[in-house]
């Protein structure tokens, strides 16, 4: 699969990732695994990402600036209203991703 965007290689590895991790856990994960899945060769998640355990680092914030930017201290919103929203992304990233549910 020949991916030319640069940032869409790297979400899809990301991607793969997250499936590989949350099935194998972190230790037998093998980055050969995170590169067939994201159909493309092992070299090139070298090209993103210096070892296994920067790719893990990196899926985790990924997941996490997701969740982040639903939340917004300058909101005029009620804290029912945040909590609310922080809700409906948890929900939405599961339906999403429901391989990491």
């Amino acid at each position: 699969m020949d991916i030319k965007n640069p940032e869409e290689k790297k979400r899809r590895i990301l991607d793969a990732a997250a499936k590989v991790f949350s099935k194998k856990g972190f230790h037998k994960a093998k980055i050969e695994e995170i590169a067939k899945e994201a159909g493309i060769g092992k070299g090139t998640i070298y090209e993103y990402f210096a070892s296994k355990e920067e790719l893990f680092k990196e899926m985790l914030s990924s997941i996490s600036r997701k969740y982040i930017k639903v939340f917004d201290p300058q909101s005029h919103d009620s804290a029912v209203e945040q909590i609310r929203k922080i809700i409906e992304q948890h929900f939405n990233f599961m339906l999403e991703k429901k391989d990491l549910a």
